[in-house]
């Protein structure tokens, strides 16, 4: 269970900083948005933002780090829905940024759950793991888990970007 929590949220992360690095300007005009920051600013917490999810990433996955990785994935997650929770109420109607430049996600309380369901998942992986012995069935199961967890993942946002791009068709 601990192994498939952090190799979901170690995709999560490295996905979302990857997007962060490889859409600079997207991402920058987007944290401007949520936050009013000048794009100058913007810019540099993008900057930060990208190199934080990155380690997180990567650090989800080293067993001696995981602990600290799987505070740094609250937190950044918690955050995510505090500002997910501000922009909601401001009524902004803009993308996430959740799925890259192309995703068409946008804000919804949907993405809250989401966020709770990933929340809980990192904090899972606070718990010390057991020190028994993983063997060749338990890496099977462990691989076959994570990408089921990681489909449904995928899946959920796809419905999300399909739910808002029907109601923009019965709206026309």
């Amino acid at each position: 269970m601990i192994w498939t929590a952090a190799i979901l949220l170690s995709g999560l992360f490295l996905s979302a900083g990857w997007h962060k690095t490889g859409s600079p300007a997207y991402y920058r005009d987007l944290i401007s948005g949520y936050t009013g920051l000048p794009a100058a600013w913007a810019g540099v917490a993008r900057n930060g933002v990208a190199l934080v999810e990155l380690a997180v990433g990567i650090l989800l996955l080293v067993p001696a780090s995981r602990n600290a990785a799987a505070w740094g994935a609250f937190g950044l997650l918690s955050g995510y829905s505090l500002v997910i929770s501000v922009s909601l109420a401001r009524g902004l109607e803009m993308d996430c940024g959740c799925s890259g430049p192309n995703g068409g996600l946008k804000l919804s309380p949907w993405l809250l759950f989401r966020n709770l369901v990933l929340i809980m998942s990192a904090w899972l992986l606070t718990y010390p793991a057991s020190n028994r012995l993983t063997g060749l069935v338990d890496c099977l199961i462990i691989l076959c888990s994570s990408a089921a967890l990681i489909l449904i993942y995928l899946a959920f946002e796809q419905l999300l970007s399909n739910r808002e791009k029907l109601a923009l068709l019965r709206n026309r």
